[in-house]
């Protein structure tokens, strides 16, 4: 599974489900347990990714939106 969601910049469940023919809710236990191992990012609600540049980005623009809230 780690090659498919290294071979795109982000993956869904559904996406990871359809491509080994799995259950939606399997890929997206599978996805979580990758995330809680730091091997994908959960970058937001239902999308994965294994690209750390992008997962660094998503998150200092999430923290700037916080930090300009203050």
């Amino acid at each position: 599974m780690m090659t498919f969601v290294k071979a795109h910049e982000t993956v869904r469940p559904a996406d990871v489900a359809a491509h080994y023919g799995i259950a939606s809710n399997d890929a997206a236990r599978i996805l979580g347990h990758l995330a809680d191992r730091g091997l994908v990012a959960r970058i937001k609600r239902g999308v994965y990714t294994a690209d750390r540049e992008l997962a660094r980005r998503v998150l200092s623009a999430k923290l700037d939106s916080l930090m300009a809230t203050l």
